[in-house]
């Protein structure tokens, strides 16, 4: 059974590990969120080590700053087998709309109802979506509240994988170097969210990325900066105008796969803003923005006062444009959230050795560092640790050191090997 080790007065280490295999304080991810104290003002750590959970998640609005680390994003995965379809569609007995269903009213795999949260490490599945590659909407991931960010995750279904279900208008969400999976409207919602660094990966041909949903109020709606789109060819569309006065720009793009000429599609109304600046091929060749969408058919009911169909709207911005959705400006806002911080690095610890004779590990101690995460070379949590030393049995082929930096972010690993 892997350890939180005898730690000093003054150390931190997670305040809670969930492990599946039950060497951790918790088995599931809902009962490490069940136990954390209504209403935190500093952030709950959870560390969720390598496992498939199979489970519906809900962290509700009482349970603030709660940060959900994994151990690794490719083998730390929450899932769940569900649908939010109609009485008519296939799967039925999986939908969210169905009183039989064990997934009755819930909106997704993972529903974070809560302000401040964080997550980095995992992936979020919505097996329906990606096991059946279609719809109807399977939701990996609800989020439903201001200042929520994520860090190297993976979001995967089909359709509609990622709502950003949120009611205030001035509510933000970052996002960075996170894969989106997907093939309809799956990145879709309000929000004034910033997505840099990330993958938006195509399902299939004919995928649809955004369906934006944006109060008037909301002065940024979806930021996109120095993403990628990769994944099927075809005519793909960057997204689509879903309700109210969507805007969404996308910036310094970078496509490893091809869209259609046009950009985007038209779905009833027309957005407030979609357009591009400097997209590029996966060469970095600038792509011709020229045939780009600038009509919308718009429903009569749903034009504004004075206008007529087709509404007409511009499909890029210039670099001075481009220049005011910083960071600073759409994720900081009046009052300096500052996610970036979050995932802030810390160095791999120096000088790991392992001494054979007294079945130890010892390293130098990392600047910033809360505690250590030990793992052995079957890639299995030894020890959670706030010191610098750890007796071992030695029977593993290596031993990897991680330091954690204040708010549970994983730094930079250091190795040692144990058995020549």
């Amino acid at each position: 059974m892997a350890l939180l080790c005898a730690i000093s007065a003054t150390a931190r280490t997670f305040d809670a590990v969930v492990a599946a295999d039950g060497t951790g304080g918790y088995t599931t991810v809902q009962a490490a969120i069940n136990a954390v104290p209504d209403g935190r003002t500093s952030p709950y750590l959870i560390f969720v080590k390598n496992g498939e959970y199979e489970e519906l998640v809900t962290i509700p609005k009482e349970k603030t700053f709660i940060h959900l680390i994994g151990q690794d994003k490719e083998k730390t995965i929450i899932k769940y087998f569900i649908n939010n379809g109609g009485q008519n569609d296939v799967g039925w007995d999986y939908s969210t709309n169905n009183p039989e269903s064990k997934t009755y009213r819930k909106q997704g795999v993972v529903q974070v109802n809560a302000t401040d949260f964080y997550t980095e490490n995992i992936t979020y599945l919505n097996r329906w979506g990606v096991e059946r590659q279609s719809g109807p909407m399977g939701l990996a991931m609800s989020s439903r509240a201001d200042r929520q960010a994520f860090n190297n995750c993976r979001m995967r279904s089909f359709q509609d994988t990622w709502y950003t279900d949120v009611k205030e208008p001035h509510a933000r969400q970052y996002v960075n170097n996170c894969l989106i999976e997907g093939a309809v409207d799956f990145y879709y919602g309000a929000g004034n969210n910033y997505i840099e660094n990330c993958t938006f990966r195509l399902a299939r041909k004919g995928s649809v990325i955004v369906a934006p949903s944006h109060k008037q109020e909301s002065k940024w709606g979806y930021v996109m900066v120095n993403d990628t789109i990769d994944g099927m060819d075809g005519s793909n569309t960057l997204g689509r105008a879903w309700h109210n006065q969507p805007s969404c720009v996308w910036i310094n793009t970078t496509l490893k796969t091809k869209l259609a000429k046009e950009g985007w599609s038209e779905w009833h109304i027309s957005p407030r803003l979609f357009a591009e600046y400097n997209t590029m091929d996966a060469y970095g060749n600038a792509i011709d923005l020229s045939q780009r969408r600038t009509t919308y058919k718009v429903d009569e009911d749903k034009l504004a006062e004075g206008e007529t169909s087709p509404v007409t709207r511009r499909a890029t911005i210039n670099a001075a444009e481009a220049a005011e959705y910083t960071y600073e400006a759409v994720v900081q806002g009046s009052d300096g959230w500052n996610p970036r911080k979050f995932f802030a690095p810390v160095d791999a610890p120096r000088g790991l050795t392992f001494d054979s004779t007294g079945k130890s590990l010892s390293w130098s101690p990392v600047n910033r560092a809360i505690c250590y995460v030990v793992i052995d070379s079957s890639e299995k949590v030894v020890c959670i640790t706030e010191d610098t030393s750890l007796a071992v049995d030695g029977r593993s082929a290596s031993y990897t050191v991680k330091a954690v930096n204040p708010y549970g972010s994983l730094g930079k690993a250091a190795t040692v090997k144990t058995l020549q």
